[in-house]
Protein backbone atom coordinates (compact mmCIF):
# COMPACT_ATOMS: atom_id res chain seq x y z
CA UNK A 1 0.00 0.00 0.00
CA UNK A 2 1.79 3.50 -1.17
CA UNK A 3 0.57 6.45 0.97
CA UNK A 4 2.04 9.04 3.39
CA UNK A 5 1.81 8.47 6.69
CA UNK A 6 4.52 10.59 8.57
CA UNK A 7 4.42 14.27 9.83
CA UNK A 8 1.23 15.92 9.58
CA UNK A 9 -0.22 12.84 7.63
CA UNK A 10 -0.38 10.78 10.72
CA UNK A 11 -3.22 12.69 11.72
CA UNK A 12 -5.87 10.62 9.26
CA UNK A 13 -5.19 7.87 11.20
CA UNK A 14 -6.24 9.18 14.51
CA UNK A 15 -10.06 8.63 14.41
CA UNK A 16 -11.36 12.17 16.24
CA UNK A 17 -9.15 14.24 13.62
CA UNK A 18 -9.73 12.12 10.85
CA UNK A 19 -13.67 12.60 11.19
CA UNK A 20 -13.32 16.70 12.05
CA UNK A 21 -11.33 16.85 8.83
CA UNK A 22 -13.86 15.05 6.77
CA UNK A 23 -17.09 16.50 8.09
CA UNK A 24 -15.04 20.15 7.19
CA UNK A 25 -14.87 19.04 3.68
CA UNK A 26 -18.11 18.06 2.98
CA UNK A 27 -18.10 15.12 3.29
CA UNK A 28 -21.38 14.40 4.85
CA UNK A 29 -22.90 15.89 1.55
CA UNK A 30 -20.99 13.35 -0.54
CA UNK A 31 -22.27 10.62 1.30
CA UNK A 32 -25.51 11.64 1.07
CA UNK A 33 -25.33 11.90 -2.86
CA UNK A 34 -23.67 8.26 -2.89
CA UNK A 35 -26.74 7.24 -0.40
CA UNK A 36 -29.74 8.20 -2.94
CA UNK A 37 -27.90 7.56 -6.30
CA UNK A 38 -25.47 4.68 -5.52
CA UNK A 39 -25.49 2.69 -2.89
CA UNK A 40 -29.44 2.68 -2.54
CA UNK A 41 -28.99 -0.53 0.42
CA UNK A 42 -32.57 -2.18 1.06
CA UNK A 43 -33.55 -4.16 4.43
CA UNK A 44 -31.43 -7.08 4.71
CA UNK A 45 -28.77 -6.48 1.95
CA UNK A 46 -25.64 -8.03 2.94
CA UNK A 47 -22.67 -5.32 2.66
CA UNK A 48 -19.11 -5.24 2.82
CA UNK A 49 -16.97 -2.18 3.05
CA UNK A 50 -13.52 -2.39 2.72
CA UNK A 51 -11.34 0.49 4.23
CA UNK A 52 -14.40 1.27 6.48
CA UNK A 53 -12.39 3.90 8.79
CA UNK A 54 -14.14 4.44 12.25
CA UNK A 55 -17.26 2.75 10.59
CA UNK A 56 -19.31 6.38 10.18
CA UNK A 57 -20.82 5.45 6.84
CA UNK A 58 -23.26 2.57 8.76
CA UNK A 59 -25.80 4.55 9.83
CA UNK A 60 -26.19 6.01 6.56
CA UNK A 61 -27.02 2.33 5.16
CA UNK A 62 -30.24 1.20 7.12
CA UNK A 63 -31.23 -1.78 8.05
CA UNK A 64 -28.52 -3.92 6.71
CA UNK A 65 -26.20 -7.19 7.61
CA UNK A 66 -23.24 -5.34 7.31
CA UNK A 67 -19.28 -6.17 7.54
CA UNK A 68 -16.83 -3.43 7.75
CA UNK A 69 -12.92 -4.01 7.11
CA UNK A 70 -9.50 -1.77 7.72
CA UNK A 71 -6.30 -1.75 8.13
CA UNK A 72 -5.99 0.74 10.82
CA UNK A 73 -6.89 -1.20 14.50
CA UNK A 74 -7.12 2.00 16.07
CA UNK A 75 -10.27 2.73 13.62
CA UNK A 76 -11.84 -0.27 14.03
CA UNK A 77 -12.04 -0.08 17.85
CA UNK A 78 -13.90 3.22 17.28
CA UNK A 79 -16.23 1.13 15.05
CA UNK A 80 -16.82 -1.12 17.06
CA UNK A 81 -17.27 1.31 20.26
CA UNK A 82 -19.96 3.48 17.97
CA UNK A 83 -22.17 0.93 16.03
CA UNK A 84 -22.59 -1.48 19.00
CA UNK A 85 -23.79 -4.79 17.42
CA UNK A 86 -25.27 -2.90 14.45
CA UNK A 87 -22.30 -4.17 12.28
CA UNK A 88 -19.70 -6.21 12.43
CA UNK A 89 -15.70 -5.08 12.22
CA UNK A 90 -13.00 -6.56 11.88
CA UNK A 91 -8.91 -4.96 11.28
CA UNK A 92 -7.39 -6.76 7.76
CA UNK A 93 -6.61 -5.91 5.07
CA UNK A 94 -8.19 -6.35 1.81
CA UNK A 95 -5.94 -7.04 -0.40
CA UNK A 96 -4.21 -9.84 1.23
CA UNK A 97 -6.78 -10.99 3.54
CA UNK A 98 -10.19 -11.65 0.97
CA UNK A 99 -10.93 -15.13 2.73
CA UNK A 100 -12.63 -12.55 5.91
CA UNK A 101 -15.15 -11.63 3.15
CA UNK A 102 -16.76 -14.54 2.77
CA UNK A 103 -19.86 -13.07 1.06
CA UNK A 104 -21.71 -13.34 -1.31
CA UNK A 105 -22.27 -9.19 -1.04
CA UNK A 106 -24.84 -7.21 -2.39
CA UNK A 107 -23.17 -4.66 -2.37
CA UNK A 108 -19.84 -3.39 -1.54
CA UNK A 109 -18.48 -0.33 -0.99
CA UNK A 110 -14.62 1.14 -1.47
CA UNK A 111 -14.89 4.73 -0.55
CA UNK A 112 -11.07 6.46 -0.96
CA UNK A 113 -9.05 3.29 -0.62
CA UNK A 114 -8.00 2.73 -4.45
CA UNK A 115 -5.69 5.42 -4.57
CA UNK A 116 -3.75 3.99 -1.82
CA UNK A 117 -3.13 0.95 -3.79
CA UNK A 118 -0.35 0.52 -6.96
CA UNK A 119 -2.38 -0.97 -9.87
CA UNK A 120 -1.37 -5.04 -9.53
CA UNK A 121 -2.92 -4.29 -5.44
CA UNK A 122 -5.96 -2.64 -6.85
CA UNK A 123 -6.46 -5.45 -9.42
CA UNK A 124 -6.39 -7.85 -7.82
CA UNK A 125 -8.40 -6.59 -4.54
CA UNK A 126 -11.22 -5.61 -7.07
CA UNK A 127 -11.47 -8.98 -9.00
CA UNK A 128 -11.04 -11.59 -5.68
CA UNK A 129 -14.07 -8.88 -4.57
CA UNK A 130 -15.81 -9.18 -7.87
CA UNK A 131 -16.40 -12.73 -7.72
CA UNK A 132 -18.58 -12.06 -4.06
CA UNK A 133 -20.61 -10.08 -5.37
CA UNK A 134 -24.47 -12.04 -5.63
CA UNK A 135 -26.26 -11.59 -8.46
CA UNK A 136 -27.42 -8.54 -9.66
CA UNK A 137 -24.31 -7.27 -6.62
CA UNK A 138 -22.63 -4.15 -7.04
CA UNK A 139 -19.18 -2.93 -6.19
CA UNK A 140 -18.93 0.90 -5.63
CA UNK A 141 -15.95 3.11 -5.37
CA UNK A 142 -15.00 6.45 -5.34
CA UNK A 143 -11.22 8.25 -5.25
CA UNK A 144 -10.05 11.72 -5.84
CA UNK A 145 -8.98 12.07 -9.48
CA UNK A 146 -6.97 14.27 -12.14
CA UNK A 147 -8.84 15.71 -14.85
CA UNK A 148 -8.14 17.35 -17.99
CA UNK A 149 -8.10 21.00 -17.28
CA UNK A 150 -8.50 20.61 -13.58
CA UNK A 151 -8.88 23.69 -11.39
CA UNK A 152 -5.57 24.28 -9.92
CA UNK A 153 -6.88 24.33 -5.96
CA UNK A 154 -8.31 20.92 -6.84
CA UNK A 155 -5.41 19.52 -9.05
CA UNK A 156 -3.09 20.73 -5.58
CA UNK A 157 -5.27 19.34 -3.29
CA UNK A 158 -4.99 15.87 -4.94
CA UNK A 159 -1.09 16.19 -5.33
CA UNK A 160 -1.11 16.48 -1.73
CA UNK A 161 -3.38 13.27 -0.71
CA UNK A 162 -1.72 11.06 1.33
CA UNK A 163 -2.64 8.25 -1.50
CA UNK A 164 -0.05 7.95 -3.99
CA UNK A 165 -2.00 6.49 -6.70
CA UNK A 166 -4.29 9.00 -7.81
CA UNK A 167 -5.30 7.89 -11.49
CA UNK A 168 -7.23 9.27 -13.74
CA UNK A 169 -11.17 8.47 -14.64
CA UNK A 170 -9.74 6.13 -17.65
CA UNK A 171 -6.87 4.55 -15.11
CA UNK A 172 -9.27 3.23 -12.59
CA UNK A 173 -11.71 1.96 -14.70
CA UNK A 174 -8.71 -0.57 -16.14
CA UNK A 175 -8.66 -1.58 -12.67
CA UNK A 176 -11.84 -3.54 -13.16
CA UNK A 177 -12.89 -6.74 -15.01
CA UNK A 178 -15.30 -6.62 -17.89
CA UNK A 179 -16.13 -10.16 -18.32
CA UNK A 180 -19.28 -10.97 -16.62
CA UNK A 181 -19.86 -7.69 -15.30
CA UNK A 182 -21.06 -4.48 -16.50
CA UNK A 183 -18.68 -1.13 -15.33
CA UNK A 184 -20.20 2.64 -15.12
CA UNK A 185 -17.39 5.01 -14.58
CA UNK A 186 -17.62 8.49 -14.58
CA UNK A 187 -15.74 11.73 -12.95
CA UNK A 188 -17.59 13.51 -10.57
CA UNK A 189 -17.41 17.47 -9.58
CA UNK A 190 -18.84 19.27 -6.47
CA UNK A 191 -19.42 16.51 -3.67
CA UNK A 192 -17.27 18.76 -1.08
CA UNK A 193 -17.04 21.89 0.06
CA UNK A 194 -13.90 22.53 -2.03
CA UNK A 195 -12.63 22.31 -5.50
CA UNK A 196 -12.05 18.83 -6.08
CA UNK A 197 -12.92 15.65 -8.34
CA UNK A 198 -13.63 12.52 -7.96
CA UNK A 199 -14.44 8.91 -10.04
CA UNK A 200 -16.93 7.07 -9.51
CA UNK A 201 -16.64 3.26 -10.62
CA UNK A 202 -20.08 1.16 -10.21
CA UNK A 203 -19.29 -2.22 -11.07
CA UNK A 204 -22.96 -4.83 -11.45
CA UNK A 205 -22.77 -8.60 -12.06
CA UNK A 206 -25.53 -10.36 -13.47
Amino acid sequence: MAEKTKSLYRIVTIPVFYEAIQIILGRDKARKHLREHYLQTKKGDKVLEVGCGPGSLLPLLGDVDYLGMDLNPVHIEKAKQSNGDKGTFICGNAVTEVEHAAGPFDLIICIGLLHHLNDDEAASMIGALSKRLSQNGRFVSLDPTYIDKQNCIAKKLADLDSGQNIRTQSAYASLFPTTKFNLDSRELSGLLNIPYNHCLNVLTSG
